[in-house]
């Protein structure tokens, strides 16, 4: 007589699948946060930032979109997956039909089980022509009270996303934010430089009228001196 057992191991190999998946997005984090303390741009950041989404979500498209200086809409400035041109060209209002606008305005982080089907917003144009039925996006925080903008991932499967996805996208996000705080801080020093730069010649250019107009009416070093350090003060 042959006598076998048999037992239920898929609990145990779901387990072990969503360990490797939280270590794979910790260790894409990691990467990523270091590249972005790297002498890197932020352009660079955000196109680093797309595709570590893309590889650790194990999805197909991943996207930026950036608050445009007018404020009524999100440009399209970094992304993976998508139809060529439509970075840096494409945009979406922030509107609640939106993922992105609704994201603006919800309180928490957003998941879409199926767009063909969400009832809170009907989707971007830019999702539906890339068949998204399922996703995430997050807010990317900006240096002042408007944020930055939304970070998203899109799936063209039906996918199931949990708390610890949405916390790894959240990182993700915030290392774009740094990223972005950081760029803006740049600018505002070069602003500052400049303005200095251009102060201080303006201030030389004074200095050097006065010597001009001292030392060519006076034949006394001592007395041109005099004069000078007068109309100086």
């Amino acid at each position: 007589y042959l006598t076998g057992v048999c037992r239920d191991v898929t609990a145990s190999i779901n387990s072990k699948m969503d360990l490797e998946k939280r270590f794979r997005q910790q260790k894409g984090i990691h990467e990523l946060g270091s590249y972005a303390l790297g002498d890197v741009s932020l352009n660079e950041i955000m196109d680093k930032a797309v595709e570590t989404a893309a590889q650790v979500f194990d999805v197909p498209l991943a996207k930026i979109l950036q608050f445009v200086d007018s404020a009524d809409e999100l440009k399209l400035v970094s992304g993976t997956g998508w139809d060529g041109g439509l970075v840096g060209r494409a945009s979406v209002g922030i509107d609640m039909d939106s993922q992105a606008g609704y994201t603006l305005t919800s309180s928490r982080p957003v998941i879409v089980a199926d767009l063909t089907v969400e009832s809170r917003f009907s989707g971007p144009a830019l999702l539906r022509d890339h068949g998204v039925r399922s996703g995430m996006s997050v807010v990317i925080a900006g240096a002042s009270d408007r944020p930055f903008g939304v970070f998203g991932i899109h799936e063209r499967a039906l996918r199931t996303f949990d708390e610890h996805d949405v916390d790894a996208l959240i990182s993700i996000a915030n290392i774009v934010a740094q990223g972005a705080r950081q760029h803006e801080a740049n600018q505002r020093q070069r602003l500052i430089l400049r303005e200095m730069a251009h102060r201080s010649g303006n201030l030389l250019q004074v200095v050097a009228s006065l010597a001009s107009q001292t030392f060519r009416t006076h034949s006394d070093p001592a007395t041109a001196l005099q004069s000078f350090t007068s109309r100086l003060e």
